[in-house]
This record gives C-alpha cells, structure tokens and sequence, in this order.
C-alpha cells in the first residue's frame, strides 16, 4: 500500500463507516416499516430515519475529506516533507505544537516549514 492510498483509506474509511451502519439501519428500518404498515397506516420508524441521518452524515464526511484534498492538491495547506501526503490538524504534544502526516504517520514537529505555510 503507497502512501497515497493510505492517505486516502484514512481520509474516507470514517465515512463509509458511517455509511455501512447508516445503510444497515435503513434496511432494518424498512423491513420494520413494512411489518409495522400492515397494522398501522405508517412505514417510517426511528430506527430508519437515523439510518437515513446516517446515510447524510457519511455524505457530509466524504464532502468535507473530499474538500480537504482539494485544498491539498492546490497547495492551499501544509504537506508532508517526507512523503508529500497531507498533514492533519495542529495537536499540541510534549514536542510543542505539532503535526501527523496522514500517509506516512511521521510526526511534524511546528518548525519553519509549517510556519510558513500559515
């Protein structure tokens, strides 16, 4: 596995995460809704509007990972020096504030090279 596809499996894996479980509770909640209809009038049940929320949840994540790699790509934020990957947001650490590359998981210390990039 590159790098490069492991930036993007841990840009993307909470996402479609959140979409397996979402779709899970959607099908749950429709074979609910479809047994409940018979008695009742309604088809909808909690368990598959979260579902649904969750299903819109993933969508919103995949958005904003999708944004964060456009922004990367144009050089708009700060990349690794090792491996050229994205670097995750500022944490502060025992080494002062600092960095962790999403491809290569190397930890950027804050030095000149990430200053400049503010």
């Amino acid at each position: 596995m590159t790098y490069l596809a492991r930036m993007f499996f841990r840009l993307y894996a909470p996402a479609t995460c959140v979409a397996a479980s979402g779709a899970a509770l959607a099908s749950v909640g429709r074979r609910m809704g479809a047994d409940a209809a018979d008695a009742a009038g309604s088809g909808v049940t909690l368990t598959s509007v979260a579902g649904y929320a969750l299903l819109m949840l993933a969508a919103a994540l995949v958005g904003l990972a999708s944004l964060r790699l456009l922004r990367w790509k144009s050089g708009a934020v700060p990349s690794c020096f090792v491996c050229g990957c994205l670097l995750q947001a500022e944490r502060e650490s025992r080494h002062g504030i600092s960095r962790r590359c999403t491809g290569c998981g190397k930890i950027h210390a804050r030095s000149g090279l990430i200053r400049a990039m503010r």
